[in-house]
Formats: C-alpha cells, sequence, structure tokens
C-alpha cells in the first residue's frame, strides 16, 4: 500500500499488538462463560469469516483498497476500500487473539496431571511441540505463501489459507467427544476483585499472630473442582480478607454462612489471588525483549530488502527471510526436549529439567546478544551502502541476516515458550486461559511500543531519523544498540525479580487434587 518503512513498521507493530492484547477477551470468556473448547470454535470462526472477505478484497478490483494509477509505481488508495480492509484485520485480529490463549491452555489440559510426574512431563513436552508446530506453519506462511501472494496473486496468498483454515477448524471440530474438559466456574476477576474488596474492608480489623484463618467448606470446593491450598507468607495484606470474624470464632463458625462473601473469603481463595499478584512483576519484566522480538516481523524485512536476495535463480522475498528464526526453533525444540532436557534432568531433580524462570533468562541473554548481531550486521550493510537510494540494492548477500536471525530463534526456543509454561503453569487452575493470555499480552504491549518507540526516535532524531524511508541513509544500527542495552537492562531486572519469586506449591496442589474425589465420596456417606 506504498506505506514508507517507519508507517509500516509502525502499523505491523500495531496489528500484532491487537491480535495478542485482546487474547485477554478470549481467556476471560472462556474461563468465566464458555469454556475453552466453545471460544475457541466461536472466535476461529468470525477470524474464517473476516478471511474470507480480506480473500474477497484482494482478488475483485472494485473492492482492493489501492490500484495502480497509471504512472510509476503510485497507488490510487481509495478510503471505503481502504476502510473495509482496515476493519477485516483489525477484526481478524481480535477474533485470532480471543482463540489464541485457549487453544494452547485447552491442549494441556487433555494431560491429567493426577496420574503423577510422568503425566507432567508429557505436558511441559506438549508445549514444546506446541511451538514447533507453530514455527513449521510459520516456514509455510514465509515461503509458500508469500510466494503465492508475489509470483500468483494476492487473491491465492490469502485463498489458500482461508481454505486450510476451513479445514482444520472441521477437523477440530470433530474432536468434540474425544477431548477432556475443564469445568467452568463463572468471572475469575469477580473472585480477585471479592479477595480486594474483603482486605480493604478489614484493614483495620485487630489480630493476633494466631488469628484464625477462614478455611472455607471442603466438600463445596471438590463439587467445583478446586484444589485446597495452603495458606503462605507472602503478600500477607491479602490475608485480611480470610481474617474469621469474632463471633464466628466464637460460635464455632456456625454464623459464617452469614457473613457476606465481599467481606469474607476463604484461604485458598486468597492464596489463588497472590499466585496472580506474583506473576504480575514478571509479566512487565518481559516486556522489553518483546519489544525487540517484534522488530523481526517488520524492520527486519525492510532490512532484507535492501540486500542482494538471489539464491541461484531464486529470488527469495524479502518476508521469507523470517524462516531462518523458525527453521532455528523447528531443530533446536526437539533436540531440547528430547536431547537437552533428559541429561539436565538427572542432575537438578527437577522434571523439566530446568524452571521456568531459568529457561526465560537464559532466552533473554541470548536475544541480547541476538540484538548485538543485528546492529554489527547493519552496521556493515549501511557501510557498503554508502548512502545510495534504496531502490538500489546493497551489494551485500541476505544471508548475512542468517546470524540475527537464527540467535532470535533459539532465544524465543527458550523464552517463549517459558513464558507460556510459567502463566499456563502458575495461575490458578481455573484461570488458565487468562494466564495464558497473560503471556500473550506481554507480547502485545511489546509491539505496540515498539510502534510508539519508533515514532518518539524518529521524531527525536528527525531531520536525519534513525528509520527513515531510506534505510541506506538511517541509522538502524543505532536502534538496534538501544534494544540491546533494553534487554541487558531487562535481563538484570528479571534476575532479581526471579530471586524473589515463589513457585506455586504444585506437589501439593496435585495431591490436593487427587483427594478431591475421597472428599466427594466421604460426604455422600
Amino acid at each position: 500500500m506504498g506505506q514508507p518503512t517507519a508507517s509500516a513498521s509502525v502499523k505491523v507493530n500495531q496489528w500484532n499488538g491487537t491480535a495478542f492484547l485482546t487474547s485477554v477477551l478470549g481467556g476471560f470468556v472462556a474461563d468465566a462463560y464458555l469454556g475453552r473448547f466453545s471460544t475457541i470454535l466461536i472466535f476461529s470462526g468470525i477470524f474464517l469469516a473476516m478471511m474470507i472477505l480480506l480473500t474477497l478484497e484482494v482478488s475483485l478490483k472494485a473492492m482492493k483498497p489501492c490500484i495502480p494509477a497509471g504512472h510509476g509505481n503510485d497507488l490510487d488508495c481509495r478510503a471505503a476500500q481502504q476502510g473495509l480492509f482496515y476493519m477485516a484485520i483489525y477484526v481478524a485480529a481480535v477474533a485470532n487473539g480471543a482463540s489464541k490463549p485457549c487453544a494452547s491452555a485447552f491442549g494441556g489440559d487433555q494431560f491429567d496431571e493426577r496420574e503423577g510426574s510422568e503425566q507432567r512431563q508429557q505436558k511441559a513436552s506438549f508445549f514444546n511441540w506446541w511451538f514447533v508446530v507453530q514455527s513449521a506453519g510459520n516456514i509455510i506462511a514465509v515461503t509458500l505463501l508469500v510466494a503465492l501472494q508475489q509470483d500468483v496473486g494476492w487473491g491465492w496468498g490469502y485463498g489458500v489459507p482461508t481454505v486450510l483454515l476451513a479445514f482444520s477448524l472441521l477437523i477440530f471440530a470433530s474432536g468434540a467427544p474425544l477431548y477432556r474438559y475443564s469445568p467452568v466456574l463463572g468471572s475469575p476477576l469477580t473472585q480477585v476483585a471479592r479477595v480486594l474488596v474483603a482486605a480493604t474492608l478489614n484493614r483495620r480489623a485487630s489480630c493476633s499472630s494466631d488469628t484464625a484463618l477462614y478455611e472455607g467448606d471442603e466438600v463445596e470446593m471438590a463439587k467445583l473442582g478446586k484444589i485446597k491450598m495452603f495458606h503462605t507468607n507472602q503478600f500477607r495484606c491479602l490475608d485480611r480478607a480470610a481474617w474469621l470474624p469474632k463471633i464466628a470464632e466464637k460460635e464455632n463458625g456456625t454464623a459464617i454462612k452469614d457473613v457476606s462473601r465481599w467481606r469474607l473469603c476463604n484461604v485458598t481463595e486468597v492464596e489463588e489471588v497472590k499466585l496472580i499478584v506474583r506473576t504480575v512483576p514478571i509479566w512487565f519484566s518481559l516486556i522489553p525483549f518483546s519489544i525487540a522480538t517484534a522488530q523481526i516481523h517488520s524492520v527486519f524485512i525492510k532490512q532484507a530488502s535492501t540486500l542482494d536476495r538471489q539464491l541461484g535463480s531464486i529470488d527469495i522475498p524479502p518476508a521469507s527471510v523470517a524462516v531462518f528464526l523458525t527453521l532455528t526453533m523447528v531443530v533446536f525444540v526437539p533436540i531440547y526436549d528430547r536431547i537437552i532436557v533428559p541429561i539436565v534432568r538427572k542432575r537438578t531433580k527437577n522434571e523439566r529439567g530446568i524452571t521456568f524462570l531459568q529457561r526465560i533468562g537464559i532466552g533473554i541473554f541470548i536475544g541480547v546478544v541476538g540484538m548485538v548481531t543485528a546492529a554489527l550486521v547493519e552496521r556493515k550493510r549501511r557501510h557498503l551502502a554508502g548512502g545510495r537510494p534504496q531502490s538500489k540494492q546493497v551489494d551485500m548477500s541476505v544471508f548475512w541476516l542468517l546470524p540475527q536471525y537464527s540467535i532470535l530463534g533459539l532465544a524465543q526456543s527458550f523464552t517463549s515458550i517459558g513464558r507460556l509454561e510459567f502463566f499456563y503453569d502458575q495461575v490458578p487452575n481455573n484461570l488458565r486461559s487468562l494466564g495464558t493470555a497473560m503471556y500473550l499480552t506481554s507480547v502485545g504491549v511489546g509491539n505496540f511500543l515498539s510502534s510508539a518507540l519508533i515514532t518518539i526516535i524518529n521524531r527525536a532524531t528527525d531531520p536525519h531519523p534513525w528509520i527513515g524511508r531510506n534505510l541506506n541513509t538511517s541509522h538502524l544500527d543505532y536502534f538496534y544498540w538501544l534494544l540491546a542495552a533494553l534487554c541487558l537492562v531487562e535481563l538484570g531486572i528479571f534476575l532479581w525479580l526471579s530471586f524473589w519469586y515463589r513457585y506455586k506449591p504444585v506437589h501439593d496442589a496435585h495431591e490436593m487434587q487427587k483427594q478431591c474425589d475421597d472428599v466427594l465420596s466421604s460426604s455422600q456417606i
């Protein structure tokens, strides 16, 4: 659509940011009302409808947002068609984003953790292979589909994935009788609000070190499929929500049923909110990494467009260069899952080999190396370009970008999968869609902040912007150095938070989950 580099990068980041941020919508709807399976079907159906509309828009001349103006490379862009196009891609972004957290969480639900460590190891392996399959799909998207768009037409480029999406939805729906389903327990945000309100209302209540805490009714929790959690000493201000009123203590608990749920919560409800609160600082600390990786699908592509992309008789499309990253993930993740994890597991006695936060931290460090590499490669590219117009290719092979793509692919193999596992595992069991959405929103916020950062930097460095229309006269290398510095600061903060963090008592939770059936059985005798 004839967009300059900075503007196109901002729009791509905004679309990606929307797709990831709206994962909160899907996670909330799934956990509170519809369940994950129904949420996936509904939002994927909306996404399919938008893909059909986009296919028509790029195929029919009357619906195309921009058409050749008849002279040079100029385009005549029409407001109505552009409006329809942007509406379609953003509705598609919302629908795609809403289904994202439910899909991975629903896959994780198919493993019964009550069966012991073997099932938990298989679940950890599942998330690794989930990313492998996603990466394989990305390889097809950035090679075959990009080639279709470039050599055959945009109609084919959109039409083929639309047909494949419809086919995959049919396959997914056909497995409905075979899936395991988690119960829908109502709005999770209501529980969070109740704990915060109760803790606030009880903030002036007197207490002693042996003040009684309301443990809750085990039978009622078992009926809801909830796991009883034990009291922890972090965030003790929230414990006030579970302080037993004096009247209830005196009457041996007979008056508890008359106390408002907005004034008295049980220990398990309080501990579940603590789990969420613990993850929030980690969430914030991961945003700089998302800002850095947002460049893979924006300025990296513009960078590739200036280089010699010939491979024999094949002209590699700029967008297809991202295959270096996905190939790295497809090759490395199985090696990590099948070879590295078993070896490390024997030494650490950890089911996953290393902890979630250790895996994420390793990825952030590798990400710093990746951005430093990108800066060095860009400095060489700019030196060879010598300020020539961007329409003329630089005498430098596009394979010079292989190191930065591969290193960042390695970084994502650690950090992205680690983030997904961390937020899925460390939130309460009934909030796992929202937990997965927390991972996705950190990516979305990173994309939006990347757009803002590009805009701010270009305004601050005007009239010689770092990311100008002509990359050969810009200073993209300075931008990469800035991102490397941000990630290095992030790594320091993340390491400090990791030492502070206390993991969810997974093993205790599994044991209590096994006892749910016993509690229900004894209540019926």
